[in-house]
């Protein structure tokens, strides 16, 4: 019973672990447009590629055709800066494995907020 309830507690942390190495938070109101974008290593990766459309997309065509910045790499961890306050943003990563191809996230979606007495 006691290896039971310890496997469930670390799936669980392991669970929120994963999800918190992921940001900015998927549907998150930001204040400001300088990002820091993070999402999980992979050891094999040769680097990344992070890339922003403006808008709010779930597909692959209506997301390229509305990228306005693509930032590369070495590292899991990007800045990047959008263009407006009070707008929709989409973003994922691209990891590149060389000859072995690329892997994508999913879509992840942020906005940016506004203050109307600015």
């Amino acid at each position: 019973m006691h290896r039971l309830c310890t496997l469930s507690f670390f799936l669980l942390v392991l669970s929120y672990a994963l999800k918190a190495q992921i940001l900015p938070k998927d549907q998150g109101l930001l204040n400001y447009r300088l990002i820091g974008f993070t999402f999980p290593p992979n050891n094999k990766v040769l680097d990344y590629t992070l890339e922003i459309a403006k808008g709010n997309y779930a597909t692959e065509e209506c997301f390229k055709e509305n990228i306005v910045k693509t930032v590369h790499s070495a590292t899991n961890k990007i800045i990047g800066e959008v263009p407006s306050f009070g707008s929709q943003y989409t973003w994922r990563a691209v990891y590149n494995f060389g000859e072995s191809g690329n892997k994508v996230t999913a879509f992840f979606h942020f906005s940016t907020g506004i203050i109307p007495s600015v």
